[in-house]
């Protein structure tokens, strides 16, 4: 399993954007996961409290290309302070 713990500003609280979102898969996950079958755990810094749709699309847009909904959720695991955070994640990806 490869866990990976998301970095963004401090001041930041919220995220949104597609671009934001791809940009992030570039340059911290990217690299580090490969082998897309093995297990993925992405965990948000607990100042992160909102998180838009077009985050969440850009962030796994090439995951979803490559293995498809079915094997992101499959092999993804979110982790954040809330579960409220995840859930939305998860919502917005589909």
């Amino acid at each position: 399993m490869i866990m990976i713990e998301l970095k963004f500003s401090t001041s930041t609280s919220g995220l949104a954007g597609f671009d934001l979102g791809k940009e992030t898969y570039e340059q911290q996950i990217e690299s580090k996961y490969e082998n897309y079958n093995e297990k993925l755990t992405l965990k948000f810094p607990d100042y992160v409290e909102r998180v838009a749709s077009s985050f969440v699309q850009g962030l796994f847009s090439e995951l979803v290309n490559n293995i498809g909904y079915s094997g992101v959720k499959e092999n993804v695991i979110i982790e954040s302070k809330s579960e409220k955070l995840k859930n939305t994640i998860w919502d917005r990806l589909y």
